[in-house]
């Protein structure tokens, strides 16, 4: 069974989709939404919505929190071993869960799978194969974030086992790929391809206040934090290593020149 965690922050307009999609799960052990102190009523509701249904699990933070600090206070509360983090405006087929823990045995510690965009009202823009069942994980992860996380399902375990989603004041709401790279380094990540999610791409999205020089050159420095987990973790390859240091230096020095 598969507890669902939903960190909301001003998400009404697409969070009964979202919800409902993961209650008609053939799997479920629980929902958990977090309200991290919105400004649109999210908190009002998801309360009149979903108030009282035995799955579902409504919190509120006191303060804003951002993602991170959220997500980690509901993977706290679940009561589930396999755990998925879901975004307020995506969703799932039927059986998404289902087919994710096919996939999962002993010694994988997450599965990830394929996704289709989709548009404000649902519309699939873009189903194309934006991962592919990586081999070489490590190798992968140490230039850029390749494991989406819509649809993950991750262990509880091995969350709590290198401490979570990383709280970082300076990027609260983007802290993934840290997880991702410490999650693949102490037990396997694979890939599902019996199943796609659905990632929803509007105008609000958190990724798209991504895009100015300045961020980029601050992002970069947060993905050189999660880079140097593989260059200090003694199963990677010299050879991992040294490509690892060497992609570093390419990128600071390409975003720097391209201004």
């Amino acid at each position: 069974m598969v507890s669902v965690v939903v960190p909301i922050y001003n998400g009404k307009e697409y969070i009964k989709e979202t919800v409902d999609s993961i209650l008609a799960q053939s799997i479920l052990s629980e929902v958990i939404l977090i309200d991290d102190c919105s400004s649109d009523g999210s908190y009002d509701y998801i309360m009149k919505l979903y108030g009282g249904i035995p799955l579902v699990s409504i919190l509120k933070n006191e303060s804003n929190q951002g993602f991170c600090k959220t997500a980690n206070r509901g993977i706290e509360c679940a009561k589930s071993e396999f755990v998925l983090v879901m975004g307020q405006d995506d969703l799932l087929d039927e059986t998404h869960c289902e087919n994710m823990l096919s996939c999962m045995s002993d010694d994988v510690n997450m599965v990830f799978c394929d996704y289709d965009l989709i548009d404000g009202v649902g519309k699939v823009i873009d189903s194309t194969n934006h991962c592919a069942h990586r081999e070489r994980m490590i190798e992968d992860l140490c230039r850029f974030n390749t494991i989406p996380s819509v649809g993950l399902i991750m262990k509880k375990s091995a969350v709590e086992k290198v401490g979570g989603y990383p709280e970082n004041d300076d990027f609260p709401n983007y802290g993934e790929y840290h997880l991702w790279i410490r999650m693949a380094l102490t037990g396997r990540a694979v890939f599902c391809g019996k199943t796609r999610s659905k990632y929803r791409r509007h105008q609000t999205n958190m990724t798209n206040s991504f895009g100015d020089r300045k961020t980029k050159i601050k992002l970069n420095r947060y993905f050189n934090t999660c880079r140097r987990q593989v260059i200090d973790n003694k199963k990677v390859s010299i050879k991992t290593k040294i490509y690892t240091l060497l992609f570093m230096g390419y990128y600071a020095l390409k975003l720097h020149i391209f201004r």
